[in-house]
């Protein structure tokens, strides 16, 4: 094990299947590497609201998160749980950037939506690095957060500087942001694509159901029930679906779920043991193509995370609208692993070059 102490700043509470997969992945990925690492554990003021059971902006969330207070709090159970047995937290909790001023030897900034204003409502300095100690920054990400002004870009030029290496999740990202810093950026992979179909066996738990299609329903749009049934029928399969609502899908058997009745270790189970996943979410394309399974993403609304990981891999024949009609095919991974091990490779040389620079 390295000496070098490195700890890991994401949305670790925060009660989604991608935020709590990818958090793992990038500690697991760096302990694989034999770096000495663990997650931080800042407590995030927009997270915690975020999840809290009772809500008390105004009176319609408050009415709305009391009658669904139940399953809010099984939900937020099951990621607690999956934190507390499979990532490593360190044992100081942190509540500002002072705090955090040369706690390790480097800290890993990143994955997922850490730059989005709208999700930390506004700049966050822990997730900008506004603390003293070596910082770097891992596949950042902004989600759909691009219309800033032309005050909060240099605001932005300025938080960059705190990074000794950035990288971030997205080409457009990287593209936006270069103007605004005289460091290269370096676009990486996700952390869920890190480890390996091996490590979510490891902490899967296989579902009852058999013989199924998967239709992870991250974002709705009304016509994916059809471009899932249709997959459905050519391949001879029911179909399960995690979250949105619970739909007819006429003669074709179909078991519902909702997040509060599904785990982070079912999900993962869900996803290893289908005969296909289709989703519209990033994560929902990410990790199928971590486990190697078939998959087809539904560009519907917002495409461009999951369209840049596709293009990367050479794998955009996956993409699709709910409106499609069209003939399954199996993932030929034999044309997308050479790409794939390529773009892991770099990521986790890009991951050593941070840890050993000046």
């Amino acid at each position: 094990m390295n000496s070098i102490k490195i700890g890991t700043l994401t949305f670790h509470r925060a009660c989604n299947y991608g935020g709590a997969l990818q958090c793992y992945a990038l500690v697991k990925a760096l302990k694989t590497m034999g770096y000495d690492a663990e997650v931080i554990d800042y407590r995030s003021k927009a997270i915690e609201r975020s999840y809290q059971l009772i809500k008390t902006n105004n009176f319609k969330e408050f009415a709305a998160s009391l009658l669904h207070i139940f399953s809010s709090w099984k939900q937020k159970k099951h990621f607690r749980e999956f934190s507390r047995k499979f990532v490593p937290i360190g044992r100081k909790t942190f509540y500002c950037a002072s705090e955090l001023s040369n706690q390790y030897d480097l800290c890993f900034i990143g994955s997922d939506q850490i730059w989005s204003k709208r999700i930390n409502r506004g700049f966050d300095p822990v997730f900008w690095g506004q603390f003293n100690g070596n910082k770097a920054s891992y596949a950042a990400s902004m989600g759909t957060d691009h219309n800033y002004t032309k005050d909060e870009y240099l605001k932005i030029s300025s938080y960059l500087q705190n990074f000794k290496c950035i990288s971030t999740r997205e080409d457009s990202l990287n593209e936006e942001l270069s103007p605004y810093t005289e460091k290269k950026i370096k676009t990486v992979i996700d952390p869920t694509l890190l480890i390996t179909c091996e490590d979510y066996n490891e902490i899967a738990i296989k579902p009852k159901e058999k013989n199924y299609v998967l239709y992870y329903q991250m974002e709705y749009h009304a016509s994916s029930k059809d471009f899932v049934k249709n997959i459905a029928n050519q391949l001879g399969c029911k179909v399960v679906t995690i979250m949105g609502p619970n739909e007819d899908f006429g003669n074709i058997q179909h078991i519902h779920k909702k997040a509060s009745e599904v785990s982070v270790q079912e999900f993962v189970g869900y996803i290893l043991y289908a005969r296909c996943v289709v989703a519209s979410s990033f994560h929902g394309t990410a990790l199928p193509i971590a486990m190697r399974k078939d998959f087809y993403f539904l560009a519907n609304y917002e495409a461009d995370r999951s369209e840049n990981l596709l293009r990367h891999i050479g794998a955009l024949d996956r993409m699709k609208k709910s409106t499609d009609i069209i003939k399954y095919s199996d993932v030929d991974y034999s044309i997308i692993e050479p790409q794939l091990d390529r773009f892991i490779q770099d990521s986790k040389d890009y991951i050593n070059r941070c840890v050993y620079s000046k």
